[in-house]
């Protein structure tokens, strides 16, 4: 059977584990929950993860994997150590489903990231703005620095700046509300200008989250699990 790693709450809490049952039965294929140390730098993060990959890879194939990212952090981990692979002239999964990417880990370098937000989207502009800063290399539990990351920082490891022609197909769900909404919007347009295969599902006003907890309990969530298994069989993982 194909196998999908499903990513999700690195530094945000991670959905109950008996979702990925409905997952697998969604998309008729193996889930696979990496475990990953939760006092972990992103840099570890990132090279565990790297070491996962190869190993899944070995197992089951390039064609017949993938990977399902489903919170901004999860996606930011899932891009970017795929790119690691590529740097280790490794081969990649066959596909990566994103949900809602943190791609631009410079937050307010986007006029919309303070006026889009949804009532009631638990993901806030505060949450959002300490989930950047651990991902630009500081571990959970240790105190935030006086002065934040430079713009520097934010920019080199953002994925949305990276050198992104060499990744699989890519399908990223978003809303085009939330917080997040304008920069996701630059992400998809920097794959298509990096000619990735790219395939967008794009909502209005659902907020962030709406495929984390009980995708199969709303029409919307339903329909999109159907469209990320569909996105796998075209991709050649199923």
């Amino acid at each position: 059977a194909p196998a999908v790693l499903w990513l999700d709450g690195f530094f945000t809490t991670p959905a109950p584990a008996r979702i990925g049952c409905h997952w697998s039965a969604a998309l008729n294929a193996r889930i696979l929950v990496p475990e990953l140390a939760p006092q972990s730098t992103t840099s570890q993060l990132i090279m565990h993860l790297h070491r996962v990959h190869r190993r899944l890879l070995a197992e089951t194939g390039k064609s017949r994997s993938a990977v399902l990212a489903t919170t901004p952090d999860a996606s930011w981990l899932a891009v970017m150590s795929t790119l690691r692979l590529t740097k280790a002239a490794a081969e990649m999964p066959a596909a990566l489903v994103l949900v809602s990417p943190l791609a631009d880990l410079e937050l307010d370098a986007h006029e919309g990231f303070r006026a889009g937000a949804i009532a009631g989207d638990l993901m806030t502009a505060p949450r959002l703005e300490r989930l950047a800063s651990r991902l630009s290399g500081l571990a959970p539990g240790t105190a935030f620095p006086q002065q934040p990351p430079s713009a520097s920082t934010l920019h080199r490891l953002s994925p949305s700046w990276q050198a992104l022609a060499c990744l699989p197909p890519v399908m990223v769900h978003w809303d085009r509300k939330e917080l997040l909404g304008e920069q996701v919007g630059v992400f998809v347009q920097r794959l298509r200008e990096s000619e990735v295969s790219v395939l967008e599902q794009a909502r209005d006003g659902l907020g962030h989250g709406w495929l984390r907890l009980a995708p199969w309990s709303t029409p919307e969530g339903r329909l999109d699990m159907q469209a990320i298994s569909r996105f796998l069989v075209q991709s050649g993982v199923k």
